[in-house]
């Protein structure tokens, strides 16, 4: 079963390599009775008080929360995650983190428990990357140029979110366990969910590749507004004007080889 939607590009593009690695979390253990919360203080991209130097310095259960509206412009990369901490904003309304079209905004990698809540994701190639366990609460991933999320083999769950204008799909789930809930997915130039699982005689599906939606609106996507090749589960969501694209059927949902 080929994908139409070139997962082997995504793979290649979104991979631990391409951030720079002098600016990837150091996975760190303390007690819980240390664990902190560090406050970004400023919109740099680098440096005393920014987002990068608190992902740098935060511990393995610590919070970073923010001390600062606005836009955080990435001038040096995106940002690698793999550590367990939770990433809390003031609201997606009041805080935008822009890629400045670097590969990726957040990537969480192998080794992390991530939580990011109450901020925007725009400007990237995509807004955010999960190899591992991710949550995603109140946040807006938007304008990338590939996915809003794109879920790499991990468990991501969305939640309160609106994830809208991405130049391809709002989600893309490859070989990964992806639940959404109470959120919006509109405006999609590629389509707005999309669940692939790669199966063959050496790679069997094995599990992989389910995706829960529930009480979501999905609508006005230029493909489909689900696009699932492998276990899917949608209750109470609606789905409306979009498009069925290059698939040239199922533009509300697409399952199927």
């Amino acid at each position: 079963m080929e994908d139409p939607r070139s997962s082997d590009e995504r793979q290649s593009q979104a991979t631990t390599s391409s951030c720079d690695p002098h600016h990837a979390a150091v996975v760190g253990e303390h007690d819980a009775s240390t664990r902190v919360t560090i406050s970004v203080t400023n919109t740099n991209d680098d440096g005393p008080g920014s987002l990068r130097q608190a992902l740098t310095t935060a511990n393995n259960g610590d919070t970073i929360d923010f001390a600062v509206t606005g836009t955080i412009t990435l001038t040096s990369g995106g940002l690698a995650i793999n550590k367990n901490i939770t990433i809390s904003g003031p609201g997606a309304d009041q805080l935008s983190i822009d890629g400045n079209q670097a590969l990726l905004v957040f990537g969480v990698f192998p080794g992390s428990a991530t939580t990011i809540s109450g901020l925007t994701t725009r400007n990237a190639q995509f807004g955010v990357v999960n190899e591992r366990t991710l949550a995603v609460i109140n946040c807006v991933p938007t304008t990338n140029s590939y996915d809003g999320l794109f879920n790499q083999g991990g468990v991501v769950a969305v939640s309160s979110c609106v994830i809208t204008e991405n130049l391809y799909d709002g989600l893309y789930s490859y070989d990964g366990e992806t639940t959404v809930s109470n959120s919006v997915v509109n405006g999609n130039a590629g389509g707005g969910l999309f669940n692939y699982v790669h199966s063959g005689p050496n790679n069997p599906i094995a599990g992989l590749g389910s995706m829960t939606v529930s009480d979501t609106i999905i609508s006005d996507n230029g493909g489909p507004g689900v696009w699932n090749y492998s276990f899917l589960t949608i209750f109470r969501c609606t789905l409306s004007d979009n498009s069925a694209g290059e698939a040239l059927d199922g533009g509300g949902i697409r399952s199927g080889t």
